[in-house]
């Protein structure tokens, strides 16, 4: 199995949430039956896939804590708490923010939070397996912290905070007019459930694009300028990956290149739910895996190909 068709078989195995476990386990084997510039790759999508699949998990885990957590909360309170002090919540931002991180999902945040450093370990590995030399305290962290900062903005801020507040204050109006605990708390726990698929469908996006990005950011630290483009080539592959899947392309042809959807291509690759990423290599590596490089009619004929041409 070659290098690029590994890149390809990890890529559609890691789509969705099934197939991590026997993805990593057949890139294990694979790695072991690889020469040793081949094997680097391989091991390198190996242990991403590894931290990716952590980070769903993790992520799962934490929403049905908090969600049990603020659940149980709502109810004491309910017992214990005089209508006005929940009517004030339901109507003060600021305080409804404030008791869903102190009810759970603040530890939900810390746990993503701790996904986003144990990607950035991976994203590490990988350039120091390319280039041995490069030693991870050479990163500007200030970088990472800023994408960090906007990822978890995107995760919590804007679609689990912002989804489980207005079903939090559905529940504090409704009780006003219904009083009967059982069927609210129940109404609270079903409508949280609900979104839970959306919001993880999200999620995994939104770590693919952090794997990327920090990929990018990593890859520019450590000077390199080259990048692989992996993933499937199959009936769904969009024209502007089909011209690039398999093709190592430079920081120059980066800058021409245009998905014509969504921003950086380096960042969102093909676009919308785009199954390929980038790997950064270095020149010696390109040589040494006997990469293909990209030519400028590839790059002319991808960005034809996202116009529809």
């Amino acid at each position: 199995m070659t290098v690029c068709e590994v890149c390809n078989k990890v890529s559609l195995l890691a789509e969705g949430g099934d197939g991590y476990d026997d993805a990593i386990n057949e890139l294990t084997q694979t790695a072991k039956k690889q020469d040793k510039q081949a094997a680097k790759l391989t091991r390198v999508k190996r242990n991403q896939l590894i931290l990716e699949q952590r980070a769903a998990k993790r992520t799962i885990r934490s929403l049905k804590k908090a969600q049990q957590k603020l659940v149980d909360r709502l109810r004491y309170d309910l017992q214990n708490s005089s209508p006005e002090v929940l009517r004030g919540l339901a109507t003060n931002r600021d305080l409804m923010t404030d008791y869903l991180l102190k009810n759970g999902f603040g530890d939900a945040t810390a746990d993503w939070i701790q996904s986003q450093q144990e990607m950035l370990g991976g994203v590490f590995e990988g350039v120091q397996s390319i280039d041995p030399l490069f030693n991870s305290n050479q990163f500007d962290p200030r970088s990472f912290q800023t994408l960090q900062l906007e990822n978890t903005q995107a995760v919590f801020d804007d679609l689990i905070l912002a989804d489980t507040t207005k079903a939090l204050r559905t529940a504090l109006t409704t009780i006003d007019v219904v009083d009967d605990t059982t069927s609210v708390l129940s109404a609270l726990a079903n409508t949280m459930q609900k979104s839970t698929g959306r919001q993880l469908t999200e999620v995994k996006t939104k770590i693919s694009e952090f794997g990327r990005a920090s990929n990018a950011i990593a890859a520019k630290e450590a000077g390199l300028d080259q990048y692989l483009y992996t993933g499937p080539l199959d009936g769904l592959t969009r024209g502007f990956c089909f011209h690039l899947v398999n093709k190592v392309v430079d920081s120059s042809q980066m800058r021409k290149l245009n998905n014509n959807q969504i921003g950086n291509p380096l960042v969102s690759g093909g676009g919308y739910n785009c199954r390929h990423s980038w790997s950064p290599v270095s020149k010696g590596y390109v040589k040494a895996a006997d990469l293909e490089l990209a030519t400028d009619q590839d790059i002319r004929d991808a960005n034809r190909a996202a116009k529809g041409r």
